[in-house]
């Protein structure tokens, strides 16, 4: 079993239209490496990070079942992008720009949903192109 938590980070402006966007109440995707261990992609870039008690508006854990070699092989895969870049583009351009996995740079839900797919716990339809909160949960909601 791999943790993904959905949150709503509480940003004025950005979070309600990410949120409006997506069609989902949550603005942000974490990979839970541990118990209050998360590997985010926020403004700044990748990287791990503490979570704890109340410091989101909202937040949802998703137990998704895997193997534990599958959870090791997202968390790794996960940590190997830590530094690289946020994808701010991606967010402001979500609508119109068609790629979800470019290694250089990421925003939350589409770092989440490489990891889950290269461990080869989810498949991302070819048709999506890209990954949104919402359609990240609606795909582990299956």
């Amino acid at each position: 079993m791999i943790g993904i938590r959905f949150s709503d980070l509480g940003w004025p402006v950005v979070c309600p239209m990410v949120s409006i966007v997506t069609q989902h109440w949550s603005n942000h995707v974490d990979l839970m490496a541990g118990d209050d261990v998360a590997i985010s992609a926020l403004p700044g870039g990748v990287r791990e990070r503490r979570i704890s008690a109340g410091m989101d508006r909202r937040s949802e854990i998703i137990p998704v079942p895997c193997a534990e070699d599958q959870k090791a092989a997202a968390v790794n895969y996960a940590r190997s992008q830590i530094g690289k870049g946020y994808d701010y583009a991606g967010v402001m351009l979500f609508s119109f720009a068609p790629r979800w996995n470019d290694e250089t740079r990421w925003f939350c839900s589409e770092l989440t949903a490489a990891a889950l797919q290269h461990a080869g716990i989810i498949n991302i339809p070819k048709s999506l192109w890209r990954v949104s909160p919402g359609n990240l949960f609606r795909i582990l909601s299956r």
